[in-house]
């Protein structure tokens, strides 16, 4: 319903030691009544929330988006207390502006023409960016000299990460991280941030 009330349940959660909603991946628009509504109660209760952005309905898991991201740019808007953590290939590949229909939902290579992301990034400073998967490390690492740069930009809002766990799992961004570490690729600070002291403070975690 539009209207339900998810509070409760969410502050009972939280209060039980939840920091955070997601993924969050029904398969109906970004910005469709339903989600705004949750939305809106998530804000309210001051969890962020992770999401997965699909690029058709059916077929696929994750909210919709069109090519652009004009619905996620709707939400961010309408809801500006609450922290958005990106997620998924058809967020992560528009980061350069050159991007076919056919690559939206992959990993796209080649140079970066700064695109939909950088700006909505640069727009609404409670837009975060979730770089586990393939998607997140692809997007920083398919054009390097991009990557650095986009990474000191907005190192107080990129979270380090591998998505799943398990044996048959490869992550890449782990040794990659590594490099820019120990060849000074970007600065210690933004690696420190991007690496966990911006979940610490996202999270509240006593270290």
């Amino acid at each position: 319903m539009q209207t339900a009330d998810f509070v409760p349940l969410l502050k009972t959660y939280k209060k039980l030691g939840c920091k955070g909603v997601g993924e969050y991946f029904p398969n109906i628009p970004f910005d469709d009544p339903l989600n705004m509504n949750f939305f809106r109660q998530v804000e309210s209760v001051g969890l962020p929330l992770t999401f997965h952005i699909a690029p058709e309905i059916e077929g696929h898991y994750g909210v919709y988006d069109e090519p652009g991201l004009p619905r996620l740019d709707k939400v961010l808007q309408a809801c500006p207390d609450l922290i958005l953590l990106a997620h998924s290939a058809a967020f992560w590949s528009e980061i350069s502006s050159n991007i076919t229909a056919d690559e939206r939902n992959g990993y796209p290579q080649g140079k970066v023409q700064p695109g939909r992301v950088v700006e909505l990034m640069q727009k609404y400073p409670n837009l975060h960016g979730d770089m586990s998967a393939g998607s997140g490390f692809n997007a920083i690492s398919r054009d390097p000299e991009f990557g650095y740069q986009f990474m000191e930009e907005f190192q107080d809002r990129l979270y380090f990460g591998t998505d799943i766990t398990g044996n048959f799992q490869e992550t890449p961004i782990v040794e990659y991280f590594r490099k820019l570490r120990e060849e000074k690729l970007i600065s210690t600070e933004a690696y420190e941030k991007i690496t966990w002291k911006n979940a610490v403070e996202l999270l509240d975690i006593s270290i």
